[in-house]
């Protein structure tokens, strides 16, 4: 009963299909071009399931797959009947469909076989639609979609092979399936390339090369033979990227190649069935070793080739020089000894000068790392600062010997490698007398190089780090304190006169002076020691004064007075600490203590020779007062005749110094204090007097005073000056004149 209602509904999509083809002849219709082929199907499907029914199919992907392949060779390729016209190009769409469909649920069944055998017959269709086609869409798509078709094909053959083997499960793995496909699209290429199919062959390898890319990435990541088929599968790849530089010449083509060939090295080296000593040590460099071998060789044929090589290999190389070292430590200086010869190499190969300059630096920076895995290969303590010094002193000697250029080059090497070295000497522990004496010695060696190389503008890079050295040195040591302060002191005078010999000027252009301002560092740092005799305690001021003073014609001209001034203001330091350390009499102590400012400021208008007078006379009266009245309350304080003797000998010098130069503020403070002395000194006195001696001076003011301006009114009304007046007024206009 079931057969008799599927012969009917065979008819009525025949019909149907009948009827469509009639009304898209007679419509013009495109929707009935295209309803027509899908009712043909519909009838062979239906003829399918019949069939299936007398004898039943494994899998129902394949016969419908035939149902797209009868429709294409039909309606879309052979009958050529004017009536079946209109749907030709309808049905080719219809049945590509279809066995697109059938490919693709027969691959979601896992039937690798029948998905890979209808793969190599849609090639063949694609083939033949090649040929009848005239729409851009099919002529762009089809001459990628053949080599396609059959490269996934045979990938299908491959993956129904290792579900079957266990061989090739275990060892060929999932990169033998796109291996395959790669083989099979290589014979097809070589076929099209004898047949002169240039543009087509050239399609078939770009995607022949894109399935062997694939199995790179699974023979690298999946279950596969590490002994022979892994490292086969990448020296394929090798052969491949070659083939394809050489048809296309495109420089990234190299690049590739080169990775692709490290990672070789890498799969030969993992599936290595034997272990040599000596072979560890130097596994991991030698891959980058044998791309510049390669690249050196083939530099002469293809110089972009070897371009690509080259680079490869030296992005490489630092990579797997520190894991080497990181691993095999002191055993490393092998690899390093053949890594210098081939940073050596390329340097003086090498053309352009960024290249020039990394592969000469990259040559110093390996022979440090040479002397230091020679030190740890001798030697059993850690001497890694030494390693750096012998490396400035190599370089040093290049730099001597070489050429011009070679000179300019290994300058920028070796000012900031030489630095590091001062600071790897300066960090080691213990840093005792021989690493002292080292920085001392290689600080000085940086300096004269710097001279030497007219960059004396970084010397105070090295004149710092050396000052730490000597604060380090002598406050970790066991040093005597007194011994501490000559130390520095030694260091500031010998950074003072260098400084003086060197440089004209403090600053000069755009040269600086900065052994002075070292040795002034070196001057104050003695401050930092506590001084146990009296010259200890009073030398770093002398020092600083002397220091301030030798500046004198070194300033520029608006500032000449500078120094003078300030190294007579620094005496002031040295003479307290003077004072606090020797014996005076009571008598003499608020002298000696506020005398020297006096001094000071007599010393300051010397200097300034009329300079900011205003200023300046200012403080000389303000410096005066405040002397005054501190020598006049010590003197009241003590209440003794020598200190009113004393007080009184200082006024009356005050006021005849103001009167041989001219003062007014010494001659007035002098005069005044003096007057002040004597009240204060006769003040017990004033109440022993009688009542009538009181009376008798009171009246004698007061007659003398009256009598003085009787006697003016007088002289003034016969036009006569009184005598006093002209004593006044020759003493104001004297006055006038002082400063």
């Amino acid at each position: 009963m079931a057969s008799e209602p599927s012969a009917a509904l065979l008819l009525a999509y025949i019909i149907l299909a009948v009827q469509f083809i009639y009304l898209a002849n007679v419509m013009g219709n495109g929707l009935f071009a295209y309803l027509a082929p899908v009712f043909l199907a519909s009838a062979l499907f239906e003829t399918v399931l019949m069939l299936d029914k007398a004898a039943p199919f494994n899998n129902l992907s394949f016969p419908v797959f035939f149902i797209g392949f009868v429709l294409f060779i039909s309606l879309g390729y052979l009958l050529k009947y004017p009536l079946l016209k209109v749907v030709e190009s309808s049905s080719r769409d219809v049945a590509v469909s279809i066995m697109l469909f059938s490919v693709v649920t027969a691959a979601g069944f896992l039937d690798w076989l029948a998905a890979g055998s209808m793969l190599l017959i849609f090639s063949f269709v694609m083939y033949l639609m090649n040929k009848a086609e005239n729409r851009i869409f099919y002529l762009e798509a089809i001459p990628w979609a053949i080599p396609l078709s059959i490269g996934f094909a045979f990938m299908f053959y491959g993956e129904h092979l290792r579900s079957c083997s266990s061989f090739y499960q275990n060892q060929l793995g999932m990169a033998m399936n796109t291996i395959m496909a790669s083989i099979a699209l290589l014979i097809l290429y070589g076929v099209l390339s004898k047949k002169g199919h240039k543009n087509q062959a050239g399609n078939v390898f770009l995607i022949s090369l894109g399935f062997y890319t694939i199995s790179l990435f699974t023979a690298a990541a999946l279950s596969i033979n590490e002994v022979w088929m892994r490292p086969a599968v990448f020296i394929g790849g090798i052969i491949m990227y070659l083939a394809l530089y050489r048809f296309h010449k495109q420089s990234w083509i190299p690049f590739v190649s080169g990775a692709i060939s490290l990672f070789a090295y890498f799969m030969i080296l993992i599936g290595l069935p034997f272990n040599f000593t000596f072979f560890n040590w130097v596994q991991f460099p030698l891959g980058a070793w044998i791309l510049l071998c390669a690249a050196f060789y083939i530099s002469n044929k293809d110089l972009v080739l070897a371009r690509g090589f080259s680079w490869i290999g030296h992005i490489y190389m630092p990579f797997a020089m520190i894991l080497t070292f990181f691993i095999y430590r002191e055993n490393s200086i092998w690899p390093f000894l053949v890594t210098l010869a081939v940073y050596w190499v390329s340097f003086r190969l090498s053309v352009k000068e960024w290249k020039v300059k990394i592969f000469l630096y990259s040559s110093f920076l390996t022979l440090f790392m040479v002397i230091l895995t020679g030190m740890d290969h001798i030697l059993e303590e850690n001497f890694s600062e030494y390693a750096v010094l012998l490396v400035s002193c190599a370089v040093f000697l290049f730099w001597l010997t070489g050429k011009t250029q070679d000179k300019m080059r290994s300058v920028y090497f070796l000012i900031p490698w030489s630095v590091i070295g001062i600071l790897a000497f300066l960090t080691s522990y213990p840093f005792g007398y021989v690493p002292f004496f080292v920085s001392i010695i290689y600080s000085a060696g940086l300096i004269v190089y710097l001279h030497r190389t007219k960059l004396d503008i970084l010397a105070a890079v090295p004149l710092v780090l050396l000052y730490a050295a000597v604060l380090k040195f002598l406050f970790i040591n066991g040093i005597a304190p007194d011994m501490k302060i000559l130390v520095v002191a030694g260091f500031g005078l010998a950074s003072a006169i260098i400084g003086k010999m060197v440089y004209a000027k403090i600053l000069m252009n755009k040269n600086a002076d900065s052994y002075t301002i070292i040795s002034l560092l070196f001057f104050l740092a003695a401050y930092l020691f506590p001084a146990v005799s009296l010259w200890a305690e009073v030398l770093p001021g002398l020092l600083i004064s002397t220091l301030l003073f030798l500046q004198r014609g070194r300033m520029a001209s608006k500032y000449l007075w500078l120094p003078g001034l300030l190294s007579g203001a620094v005496l002031l330091e040295p003479y307290y600490s003077l004072l606090k350390n020797i014996e005076l009499s009571d008598l003499f102590i608020r002298e000696a203590y506020v005398l020297p400012w006096i001094i000071l400021i007599i010393f300051v208008r010397k200097v300034l020779k009329g300079q900011y007078a205003a200023q300046t006379n200012k403080i000389q009266w303000a410096v005066l007062i405040t002397v005054s009245l501190l020598l006049v309350q010590d003197g009241l304080a003590s209440n003794t005749v020598y200190d009113a003797l004393i007080v009184g000998t200082l006024s009356l010098i005050s006021m005849l110094s103001g009167t041989f130069w001219r003062i007014k503020s010494y001659f007035f403070v002098g005069s005044g204090v003096l007057l002040l002395n004597v009240l204060l000194q006769t003040r017990p006195y004033w109440g022993n007097l009688p009542w009538w001696a009181y009376l008798l001076i009171a009246g004698s003011i007061l007659i003398s005073a009256a009598s003085y301006h009787e006697w003016q009114k007088q002289k003034t009304a016969k036009g006569e000056k009184p005598l006093i007046s002209k004593w006044k007024n020759s003493i104001m206009n004297k006055l006038k004149e002082w400063s």
